[in-house]
């Protein structure tokens, strides 16, 4: 019930920061739209200013994203202990969800961490199917985050005296959009995982499939 209690609260904030990041980006197109057409700089303050503070927000609501992502997959860990008692895990036990915090490593072992706990609760033990999707969701979070990060604190960082370009918009509508399908790919990962790990059963038994357990 945890689990998927805090797969809710993550698929929530998720579903919020996306509602943003969709209104930043409206927001840049218009915006790069006017510094194309050399508009003064009466017009392009408003929407500068939209921009900018919605950069605040959508970064904002990262933080609690993520808070409430590792509360759900420490939870998901415990579950799947209890399902497959004696289970080798990736990054030790003792470790845990420490990897997420330590730099550098956790780039590798964020996706590791994820990727055991994919394999175990779909029951895939090799093949591409034990990895390829926790891959592409791993490549588009990290994508995504890095970009709008970097993009967010240079365009924060300007000074008032500097002129904004169509160059640092572009790059910013692009930085939005991976940022939009990291968040779809987290939303997919948490529902699907959250999914496998309540239809799969103790070690030896296969995955249900949903709804198995009401076509009696």
């Amino acid at each position: 019930m945890r689990i998927r209690g805090f797969g809710v609260l993550v698929f929530a904030v998720l579903v919020v920061d996306a509602v943003l990041a969709l209104w930043l980006l409206g927001w840049q197109v218009r915006l790069h739209g006017l510094l194309s057409d050399g508009a003064a700089a009466d017009a392009v303050a408003g929407p500068e200013e939209w921009v900018g503070d919605l950069l605040v927000w959508v970064r904002g609501f990262y933080f609690p994203a993520v808070a409430f992502f590792l509360l759900w997959l420490r939870d998901v860990r415990d579950g799947t202990e209890k399902q497959l008692p004696g289970r080798r895990e990736a990054g030790g036990r003792s470790w845990r969800m420490w990897w997420w915090i330590v730099p550098v490593a956790n780039i590798w072992m964020g996706f590791r961490i994820t990727a055991d706990l994919w394999a175990a609760n779909t029951r895939r033990s090799g093949g591409i199917g034990a990895w390829l999707p926790v891959a592409v969701w791993w490549v588009l979070t990290l994508a995504g985050v890095t970009q709008l990060i970097g993009h967010a604190q240079e365009f924060t960082s300007h000074s008032p005296d500097d002129t904004l370009t169509a160059d640092l918009l572009r790059n910013g509508i692009a930085a939005t959009a991976w940022y939009l399908a990291a968040l779809a790919a987290t939303a997919v990962l948490v529902v699907r995982l959250t999914r496998a790990h309540a239809s799969a059963g103790p070690l030896g038994e296969e995955p249900q499939a949903p709804g198995a357990a009401h076509s009696h």
